[in-house]
């Protein structure tokens, strides 16, 4: 048992030093937090990573809505109602900035 742990961390230590490591840009990019930086300055807030995350929130609220259908309540339906204009409308104003990319 004792050999396998050592087996396992002399692998695991080789594998880290032998490794190719190659520097991408992509992996210097702050887009993840939304924020476009020049420099050490933050230059602007990143619209299409707004809009993304406003898409995603906007989905987990209609999973959320559509729970509530089950237990047939009509102010419920009105809501859902609702939340899919809002996400036509979304995605219309995506389409319009042309932010909006489709994969085939």
């Amino acid at each position: 048992m004792f050999f396998i742990m050592i087996l396992t961390f002399v692998f695991f230590f080789m594998t880290f030093f032998l490794s190719k490591k190659k520097s991408k840009l992509m992996k210097n990019s702050y887009f993840e937090s939304g924020f476009n930086y020049l420099g050490k300055l933050i230059f602007s807030y990143s619209i299409h990573f707004f809009m993304i995350i406003l898409i995603f929130v906007l989905f987990d609220l209609e999973l959320f809505l559509f729970l509530f259908i089950y237990f047939n309540c009509n102010l419920i339906y009105w809501l859902v109602l609702l939340l899919m204009m809002f996400i036509m409308m979304t995605l219309l104003l995506e389409w319009k900035y042309i932010k909006l990319v489709w994969f085939l």
